[in-house]
């Protein structure tokens, strides 16, 4: 399934765990960041989408081994990677668990590609492509 067909299922997610503390950041793979910001306004998606203009060669993708989409990284509450998942229809057990409550889970010792907060700190582009 291609990450267009996933957006329904996303939005209707992130519209039933938000108030559970779910974010959702997407990582475009266009090489044309305006391409990426029409469809967000298209499509009517409601969360953060960064857009560098590398397609799958810029620093995200290459550090995550991202080589299509959709890739759905689970993000526990810690920061950890929770799951990784191929498709959206896999998405709810696993965000109902890192949803489940409400206290946080000790941070693991990890390798920084496993902390994506810090990575997308890092790597933060706006749709224009320019670092922030």
């Amino acid at each position: 399934m291609d990450c267009v067909a996933e957006v329904p299922l996303l939005k209707e997610l992130y519209s039933k765990y938000r108030s559970r503390g779910l974010e959702i950041v997407g990582i475009s793979l266009d090489d044309e960041p305006f391409k990426a910001g029409r469809f967000v306004a298209e499509k009517g998606i409601g969360w953060p989408q960064i857009c560098d203009g590398k397609a799958d060669t810029g620093a995200i993708p290459k550090l995550y081994n991202v080589t299509g989409t959709p890739d759905l990284f689970v993000i526990d509450r810690a920061g950890n990677i929770a799951a990784r998942l191929m498709s959206a229809k896999q998405l709810e057990r696993q965000i109902a668990e890192v949803t489940a409550s409400n206290a946080f889970p000790p941070r693991q010792q990890r390798d920084s590609w496993q902390r994506p907060a810090e990575i997308m700190e890092r790597f933060a582009f706006a749709l224009e492509g320019q670092p922030r």
